[in-house]
């Protein structure tokens, strides 16, 4: 055995000991970024569906009911910093894009933008750029927030589609007869994506979107 080879044996001890590798679901040491026992729980749920808009004719594609495994998946995604999540979670949504829109010809794909640049990272634009690779797509940044506004997460349905008025801009002045999927992490009750697709449909474009997973309301307020 070569002193390289050796050095990197010690070195990849060291790490495990040290600086061991955890499960993005449930935390737990694995020899990768998901263990088996989480992912085959996310292969069993995946099942991909339509989700109507409440506050458009907006439709989206979305791969799991947002709840369980994948809701803690995507909460340590978005809060603690596990990157590595996008690449499982963007797998299952090129899977379900792929079957959605197979016979569809897509000339960007975007996100919806954060309005702080000093946040350490947007997660729907990570989850966009490995969509992005996997579909061999372009990114572009069609979009931008021109303002701060209140947590969806926090409000009542009626509360939602004024909240996101006029928060978000189409930077482009001209996308006429162009295919573009937005993607996101959740859909609840489709306010921020149907703000977001009106933005883009202003400057001609045809808007398709993607989702993670989606949420079952239990009441409409």
């Amino acid at each position: 055995m070569s002193i390289k080879k050796i050095y990197n044996n010690i070195k990849s001890l060291i790490n495990f000991i040290f600086f061991p590798t955890k499960c993005i679901g449930c935390d737990e040491v694995s020899k990768e970024y998901i263990c088996n026992k989480c992912k085959k729980e996310l292969e069993k749920n995946f099942c991909p569906k339509i989700v109507e808009s409440y506050h458009s004719e907006l439709s989206c594609i979305s791969c799991f009911v947002y709840q369980n495994k994948v809701k803690e998946i995507i909460h340590n995604f978005k809060f603690k910093n596990h990157r590595n999540a996008s690449l499982i979670l963007s797998n299952f949504l090129t899977i379900a894009i792929e079957k959605k829109f197979k016979n569809q010809k897509f000339d960007s794909i975007t996100f919806v933008p954060c309005y702080y640049p000093d946040e350490k990272y947007n997660h729907s634009e990570i989850l966009a750029e490995k969509i992005s690779e996997n579909l061999e797509i372009p990114i572009k940044k069609h979009l931008k927030k021109i303002r701060e506004n209140k947590k969806q997460h926090r409000l009542s349905f009626s509360e939602r589609q004024e909240n996101v008025k006029g928060v978000y801009q189409c930077v482009e002045g001209n996308l006429q007869n162009k295919n573009i999927l937005i993607c996101d992490d959740i859909i609840t009750t489709g306010a921020t994506l149907s703000e977001c697709a009106k933005e883009l449909e202003k400057s001609g474009a045809k808007v398709f979107c993607s989702t993670v997973a989606y949420t079952i309301l239990k009441t409409l307020e």
